[in-house]
This record gives structure tokens, C-alpha cells and sequence, in this order.
């Protein structure tokens, strides 16, 4: 072939062949991930922990122009009955106990492995902090339970 030149001969399938010149490289800032200590725990899900959220959201703050319903909460584990205020259509993700509420009626709770955040609407953290716990109950209002 005319205009390529002859490569030595070699019997070395993996020898390498000679560089006359080597182009520039452009500078890649890449990210170190640090390497994690084998001795160090894991933290791993539970299997009833993949079905929560990964982050709740509420939309609004309770008021005195909030929907407050009677409603009962039945524990799972004992079967005691509470009566309390349910808030309606209050923009929240889910269901909410208040940490006080669950202390003073000794509501047996679940830790979680990894707390659930907690933002309001505009994305700010809420000030009471994330999820750490959860409580199985049975919601009941007027024959409905969910």
C-alpha cells in the first residue's frame, strides 16, 4: 500500500507498537468515590420499609379553617382504641401521629432504618423534622376503616 508505512515484524501478537507523538488530553475532572470500609454496617431496608415513601410532603399547615372529623385509631399490636381529631384534605402525603400523642398513649412504634423526610410545598425541610418511626393502626370513621 503506498502512503503507510511498514510495521516491523514481530512474533509477539502482544507487543506493543511504538508512539512517535501523543496528542494532548483534555483535563476530565472526574468524581472520587471513596472506597467504604468492609467492616462498616450497610444499612438495609426492611422488607415492609420498601412499600413507604421516599420523602412525604405537606401542603398545609392545620388552622382553624382545617376540617376536623372524630375519628378512632385501633393499635395493631394490643387492640386499644383512641379517640382523637382527624385533619382532612390537608395537602399531607399520608397519615400523621404526633410524637406526643403517641408517648402519652404508649403506641407501640417501629423504628426506621433510614428516617423519611418531611418537605412543605415549597420544598423547604419541615420544621419538625423527618420520619424516624412508624405505628400499625386501624383508622376507623363513622364504619369506614382504613
Amino acid at each position: 500500500m503506498k502512503g503507510v508505512p511498514s510495521l516491523p515484524v514481530n512474533n509477539n501478537k502482544f507487543a506493543c507498537l511504538n508512539v512517535e507523538e501523543m496528542e494532548e488530553l483534555e483535563q476530565v475532572d472526574t468524581k472520587v468515590t471513596p472506597i467504604q470500609n468492609p467492616r462498616e454496617k450497610v444499612l438495609r431496608l426492611r422488607k415492609w420499609e420498601y412499600k413507604l415513601p421516599k420523602v412525604y410532603k405537606i401542603a398545609a399547615s392545620p388552622s382553624s379553617k382545617s376540617l376536623r372529623i372524630p375519628v378512632q385509631i385501633q393499635t395493631m399490636d394490643t387492640g386499644e382504641t383512641h379517640g382523637l381529631e382527624g385533619l382532612v384534605d390537608c395537602g399531607a402525603d399520608g397519615e400523621f401521629l404526633s410524637t406526643e400523642f403517641v408517648k402519652r398513649n404508649n403506641i407501640q412504634t417501629r423504628k426506621l432504618t433510614r428516617p423519611i423526610p418531611v418537605n412543605n410545598v415549597d420544598g423547604s425541610p419541615n420544621e419538625h423534622g423527618p420520619i424516624s418511626e412508624v405505628a400499625d393502626l386501624v383508622l376507623q370513621y363513622k364504619g369506614h376503616t382504613q
